[in-house]
C-alpha cells in the first residue's frame, strides 16, 4: 500500500515518498492544523438551530435549561473527540512521517503554551471560553487543569512516535470511539455504576466500549495477528476507561498508551512464539 508507506513502511522505517515535494509539503503543513482548528470551532459553535429551539422552549424552567444544555455540551465533546480521532486516522494514510511527527509536537507544545497563557490571563480565558467553553467538562473549565484535549494531543504524538502503524491506528481509533461510546451508553441505559472518586463507570459503558474496541481491532487488525488481539484489544482499552476512575489520570493518555504498549507486546510475543 503506498498511502500506507508514506507515513511508515511495513518494517516500522520512516520514509518520504519523493512526490512530496516542497510545495505539496508546505500545503499539508498550513492545511492540516487549518482543518483541525475549524473542525474544533464548528463542533463548539453555539449557533445550532437545533439547540437554540430546545433552549427557547426551556426558557420558563431554568433548571431544565441548564440539563439541556450540559446535556448538548456533552454530545459535543463526544462528537468532537470521534471527529478528530477520526481525522487523525485519514490523516494517517496521507501524511509523511516527519511531518506527522513535526505537526503532532508542535501542536501538543503550542496547547500547552496556551493553558499557560490561559492560567495567566483573564483575556486569553475568557476568549478560549468564549470559542471553545462547549468542548470542556466542567473541572476544566478551571484555568488550573489540563484540559483533555492536551492528553489527546500528547497521547497520539507518544503513540506515532513509539509504535508501528497497525498498533498506532487501532490504539487512535479506541482512543476516540471507546469513551464517547461508553459514554453514551452508560447515560443512554443507565445500569449499575462503580462510583469513583474522579467519575462514575457503569457496567453498560464498560460493555459498550470492550464491544466498540474489539470491531476496531477487527477493522485495523484483520487476521494478521490471530483473533486473540481483537479481545486484548477490547480489554485493555475498557480496563484503561474504567481505570481513569480511580486513578484521577486522564483517559485520554491512558486509554492510547495502554493499549499501544499491550498491542506492541503481544505482536513481539508472536514474532517471537512463531519464529
Amino acid at each position: 500500500n503506498v498511502m500506507d508507506e508514506t507515513f511508515r513502511n511495513d518494517e516500522g522505517d520512516h520514509e518520504i515518498t519523493p512526490w512530496f515535494d516542497s510545495i505539496s509539503t508546505t500545503v499539508l503543513i498550513i492545511l492540516t492544523p487549518t482543518v483541525v482548528i475549524l473542525l474544533q470551532v464548528i463542533v463548539a459553535s453555539k449557533t445550532n438551530n437545533t439547540n437554540k429551539g430546545v433552549q427557547v422552549a426551556s426558557t420558563s424552567k431554568t433548571s431544565d435549561e441548564g440539563k439541556t444544555n450540559h446535556h448538548h455540551d456533552h454530545n459535543r465533546r463526544r462528537i468532537q473527540h470521534a471527529l478528530t480521532g477520526s481525522v487523525f486516522y485519514a490523516l494517517s494514510f496521507i501524511l509523511p512521517y516527519s511531518i506527522a511527527c513535526l505537526l503532532l509536537s508542535t501542536a501538543t507544545a503550542l496547547f500547552y503554551v496556551l493553558h499557560l497563557f490561559r492560567s495567566r490571563s483573564n483575556k486569553v480565558q475568557r476568549y478560549y471560553i468564549q470559542h471553545f467553553g462547549p468542548l470542556l467538562r466542567e473541572h476544566e473549565l478551571n484555568v488550573h487543569t489540563i484540559p483533555g484535549a492536551f492528553w489527546f494531543l500528547l497521547g497520539t504524538t507518544i503513540l506515532v512516535f513509539s509504535f508501528s502503524m497497525d498498533v498506532v491506528r487501532t490504539s487512535l481509533l479506541c482512543l476516540s470511539f471507546g469513551d464517547p461510546v461508553a459514554s453514551t451508553a452508560g447515560m443512554s441505559f443507565g445500569g449499575p455504576k462503580v462510583h469513583f472518586r474522579h467519575g462514575n463507570k457503569s457496567l453498560v459503558g464498560c460493555c459498550s466500549c470492550f464491544v466498540a474496541c474489539v470491531l476496531i481491532s477487527i477493522l485495523c487488525m484483520g487476521l494478521r495477528y490471530g483473533c486473540g488481539i481483537w479481545v486484548l484489544t477490547g480489554c485493555v482499552a475498557t480496563v484503561m476507561e474504567v481505570s481513569s476512575g480511580f486513578l484521577g489520570v486522564d483517559d485520554n493518555i491512558l486509554i492510547p498508551l495502554g493499549t499501544g504498549v499491550s498491542l506492541s507486546m503481544y505482536i513481539a510475543s508472536k514474532g517471537i512464539l512463531d519464529s
